[in-house]
């Protein structure tokens, strides 16, 4: 017989914020919430970076579902990066290691990166290596 279990993060923005159930931070002045959708409210310049993000668990056997539309044109410098897990909250720090999902970008294309040290990421080949992520304590948007 199927059982619900809890859910890791679960974030509909139904309460029409982002300050409460869960509670984000980052850069909150450049976010607001608007018929249920988080939307970007910061500056429209190309290679601006905003974040958000809120703690979370995750375990093995974790799955990320997510609705995003850019509403932008993407190019190298006008892209978002969905991180899944990541090892502290600031995620333009160099040295956060993680898991993301590039939306847009050269070739204007969807990928999951790993970042495993202070460098570039890698683009994963298949969905196994995300199951041997470290214990993580952030989730965010960046």
């Amino acid at each position: 017989m199927p059982q619900a279990g809890h859910a890791q993060l679960v974030e509909t923005f139904a309460d029409g914020n982002f300050t409460h159930n869960p509670a984000w931070s980052g850069d909150v002045g450049s976010f607001v919430v608007t018929s249920q959708t988080l939307q970007s409210n910061g500056p429209a310049v190309t290679g601006t970076q905003l974040q958000l993000v809120t703690p979370c668990q995750a375990s093995t056997g974790t799955t990320w579902e997510f609705w995003a539309n850019l509403k932008l044109v993407t190019s190298s410098g006008n892209l978002a990066d969905v991180w899944l897990l990541a090892s502290q909250a600031d995620l333009r720090s160099p040295a956060t290691k993680g898991y993301f999902v590039r939306l847009g970008g050269t070739g204007a294309r969807s990928a999951c990166f790993a970042k495993t040290r202070p460098a570039q990421p890698w683009c994963l080949s298949t969905g196994k290596a995300a199951a041997s992520a470290p214990p993580t304590t952030w989730c965010g948007c960046a």
